[in-house]
């Protein structure tokens, strides 16, 4: 599952970086499934192009403009059991004042309600993109004691730096939305983290 807000959905112009990380999956020949309510990017989808002869598969869980709060609402009505869930969320926390306490307590909900469906999930939790000119989002700071927190060998919890490396003025169309080499970036840093694990 590929939980998250407008950075993970994306929009109608942009693939999303779940059309990147498909493709490498696809490249390692890994037997997997996205799941998740969600079918479209905002506004429509693009033209996603096949690879290896198959459509992509664009099954996710993320929604434009929402907050860490609001995803774990709409997340409590699902009953998808993901075995692996990609996880980033906080920036529109941040963009719209949500404390950082707030935040971290949104995901904690988050991991629960996850394992509440599949008590061996294993969750890869993003440290943010840089925004606008926030170039260290406030969030990050406190994400690695979190993950030590939730953190458990049944169900692990593991921190993916999407952050280090990303550049708001290169890897963005609009300081906030990853671009396609920004989609290719954060599809890399997931894959390696799916692979390492």
């Amino acid at each position: 599952m590929l939980l998250g807000d407008s950075i993970t959905q994306s929009n109608n112009a942009h693939y999303s970086y779940r059309y990147y990380l498909w493709k490498k999956l696809l490249d390692s020949d890994v037997n997997f499934d996205f799941v998740g309510s969600m079918t479209t990017n905002n506004g429509g989808n693009p033209q996603w192009p096949n690879h290896l002869g198959q459509q992509f598969d664009s099954d996710h869980q993320s929604h434009w403009g929402l907050r860490a709060e609001e995803v774990f609402n709409i997340l409590k009505q699902k009953t998808h059991k993901p075995s692996i869930v990609l996880l980033h969320l906080g920036t529109n926390d941040e963009i719209q004042g949500q404390s950082v306490n707030s935040t971290k307590n949104d995901l904690r909900n988050i991991v629960a309600n996850l394992r509440s469906k599949n008590p061996i999930v294993t969750i890869f939790l993003a440290k943010i993109l840089p925004y606008f000119s926030t170039l260290n989002p406030t969030l990050n700071n406190s994400l690695a004691s979190l993950v030590a927190e939730l953190n458990t060998k049944n169900s692990p919890v593991l921190l993916v730096d999407q952050h280090s490396g990303f550049d708001v003025n290169t890897d963005t169309f609009d300081r906030v939305h990853p671009n396609s080499r920004g989609e290719q970036k954060m599809a890399d840093r997931w894959y390696d983290a799916i692979m390492q694990k």
